[in-house]
């Protein structure tokens, strides 16, 4: 798939870059397979796009009615999980890894939030615990706590470690 540049009329060296709803998709075949009636637009830009160190020979961008991928293969693991801030209560899960099988499971962690708990309280002395599972991602961990003192002040701490999977 090229793209004919929109200034000089030549075929861009490059393919250009292509987005399905949104989301960066390099499966061409994937995407002339989507059945037209399934398709609300394609829109082209037919000029080469900079953006910080990339340089891209166009964009091709394909909008499905629905604008979900839908019927399309790829990797579930790059979309982060969407929490909605303020809502009706409901209970955070998160994975316990307590058995062997949970622990070498094949399929990976990749959670961006661990852990949270809005009920969270501490004893007398001021002191709280919690444990949580990492994900599978090795890196840099940024834990923040936020609270209310018994004044009614907001207080709030954040450290960012590096971690091995599994480990902080």
């Amino acid at each position: 798939m090229r793209l004919f540049n929109g200034v000089d009329k030549l075929v861009f060296a490059n393919r250009p870059f292509v987005l399905v709803d949104g989301v960066p998709f390099d499966d061409i075949d994937q995407i002339m397979n989507i059945s037209l009636t399934e398709l609300e637009r394609i829109e082209v830009l037919n000029l080469r796009y900079f953006m910080d160190d990339h340089v891209f020979d166009g964009i091709i961008q394909f909008k499905t009615k629905k604008g979900n991928l839908e019927g399309l293969e790829y990797d579930h693991a790059v979309f982060r999980q969407a929490f909605t801030a303020f809502s009706k209560e409901t209970r955070f899960s998160s994975p316990a890894y307590g058995t062997d099988s949970l622990r070498n499971s094949p399929l990976p962690d990749f959670r961006n939030t661990l852990y949270w708990n809005p009920y969270l309280q501490t004893q007398a002395d001021g002191v709280a615990s919690f444990e949580f599972y990492t994900s599978d991602a090795a890196g840099n961990y940024t834990v923040f706590i936020e609270g209310i003192s018994p004044d009614g002040k907001n207080r709030s701490n954040k450290q960012t470690t590096g971690s091995e999977p599994g480990n902080i």
